[in-house]
């Protein structure tokens, strides 16, 4: 249904990513059950952009193996590790070379959990190789070509840290500013920009979204009332 949903829609002037929740029921993302989705917005050129929705209990989000958490607060600060697992399905259960066109974005989830996520994966692969024939590159070699992340929330930690590790991520083509207004976590694009390292300001902040969904590089000022 998903995928008669995509073709119908392709080429309207607003149609611009395929929305999915990650909340599941159990399938990761990885799984074949949603190759017809994929292979629809991968022939339409559509990106699949993932982010929570609406205020699903907990039991349908397997990822929790304590059980559910005491407060909506411990979800809040967990969601990555919802991001992580489906990131790690896409990679290990060989989504990305079933669709070499398909683009994946995580969407305000964060996005410093990544470069651990990718060392793991990539140590993993490297010494089980002979598991995954379907895996034919590095993880983080998949991550870089396939994946982009937005990045609400953003930590407030020590800038200069924080600087040194983006650019340590090297993911500056990967990470699109998001800001989560008017919610109480929301990121201010004048705070936002100035944590990021200059080199990747103009990317992360403007660039890597308008290469991403084709969008034109200036549009007309609206006219003076």
């Amino acid at each position: 249904a998903a995928a008669r949903e995509i073709e119908r829609w392709a080429g309207h002037p607003y149609m611009a990513e395929v929305l999915m929740t990650p909340q599941t029921r159990g399938i990761p993302f990885g799984s074949p059950h949603f190759d017809p989705m994929y292979a629809a917005a991968a022939r339409n050129g559509f990106p699949v952009a993932t982010h929570l929705m609406g205020q699903t209990p907990f039991e349908l989000i397997p990822i929790y193996p304590v059980g559910n958490p005491a407060h909506w607060h411990d979800f809040f600060a967990s969601w990555p590790l919802l991001y992580v697992s489906h990131l790690m399905s896409l990679v290990f259960d060989g989504a990305f070379d079933r669709h070499p066109d398909l683009r994946v974005v995580f969407v305000e989830g964060g996005f410093t959990w990544a470069l651990p996520a990718m060392w793991r994966m990539d140590r993993i692969w490297e010494q089980r190789k002979a598991d995954l024939p379907h895996v034919r590159r590095k993880p983080s070699d998949y991550v870089r070509e396939h994946v982009r992340f937005t990045t609400q929330p953003l930590e407030e930690v020590d800038l200069g840290e924080y600087r040194e590790y983006l650019e340590m991520m090297d993911l500056g083509d990967n990470i699109m500013f998001s800001t989560d207004y008017p919610h109480w976590s929301y990121d201010s694009p004048d705070w936002a920009i100035r944590r990021f390292p200059a080199a990747q300001r103009e990317r992360i902040m403007r660039g890597n979204a308008t290469a991403l969904y084709g969008l034109p590089a200036t549009v007309k000022a609206l006219p003076a009332e």
